[in-house]
Order: structure tokens, then sequence, then C-alpha cells
């Protein structure tokens, strides 16, 4: 199950009702000149930052706080661009939030967790290689998508504005 844009109130109460079947987690898609960065766990995964919220804790604010305990850097957090179901073997599946964001800070002072390894930007082909979960992966097109539309947007209002001028 996955949706590309912003879901309504309805959609994510409905995740948090299945709270008790489903964990749930915020991650981070931060995309700089068409790439996207990810983070190496210690089992040799890629994985976007973000992680599970702490009880009374919303996706928006954990976003911003795993995000700053697995980087060491905060982010501006933009807009939800997907939510799915990530399946998991043996263990409860987790309803995934995932938000376009960007990161304060150069990727240099990124200060990483111990629970990972490395921090890499990746382009948008390359992604579909080295990810293995499907609900990471529709997070990343969706949000590569909304940053197209953004850009043909701009470009066609553009153009108008010349063509009036």
């Amino acid at each position: 199950m996955a949706y590309c844009g912003i879901p309504s109130h309805n959609t994510l109460l409905a995740g948090f009702m299945m709270s008790e079947l489903f964990r749930v987690s915020a991650k981070a898609v931060i995309i700089e000149d068409g790439r996207v960065l990810l983070i190496q766990k210690s089992c040799g995964n890629w994985d976007l930052p973000g992680g599970r919220l702490e009880s009374g804790e919303s996706p928006y604010d954990a976003v911003g706080r795993e995000s700053r305990e697995e980087l060491g850097l905060p982010i501006a957090i933009d807009k939800i661009v997907h939510c799915g179901i990530r399946e998991k073997e043996e263990k409860p599946d987790v309803f995934a939030v995932s938000f376009l964001c960007n990161l304060i800070g150069d990727t240099k002072d990124i200060v990483l967790s111990d629970e990972h390894e490395k921090a890499r930007w990746f382009k948008r082909a390359k992604v579909r290689s080295i990810m293995f979960d499907s609900a990471y992966l529709e997070a990343i097109e969706c949000a590569f998508d909304e940053l197209d539309f953004v850009e043909r947007t701009k470009q066609r209002n553009h153009k108008k504005r010349r063509k009036s001028a």
C-alpha cells in the first residue's frame, strides 16, 4: 500500500489507529542537486534518515529528532510525500510517513550515529540497485516526482510571464 502526495488527516489517523498492529516511523527524503542522501546501517543496508516514533510524538517531530540523531545536523521539513506499509518478516509491519526535507548545514559536517557506517548521495537511477525496501524506494520516487513537478511548473510560469511581457 502506498500513497504519493499529501495524505488526508483520515489517512494519517488510520495509520495511528493501526499502530497497535504496526510500528509507525518517519523518514526524511533529502534531495540536493538531483541526488538523495542515504545512510548505511552497520548491517550494510542503505536507509533513509529517520526512525520510529516515541510515545506521543508526531511523525513531523519524529523525523526532525531522528534525523538530527542520525546525521548530527538539523533538517528543514517541507511536506509529506509518501505514506506506505513496510512489510517485515517475523516483526510487526511499519507504517512509514516520508517527508521531503532539506539538510541544514554541509554534508562534510555530518556526524553519524553509532548505528550507521556511511552517509552518501546517490543519483535517482542508482538508488534502485542498492535499496531493498520497496516502501522507501516509492518514497524516494515520490519525492523526485514532486521536485520535478515543481521545477516544470516554475519553468511554465516563467515562459508565460515572458510571453505576456
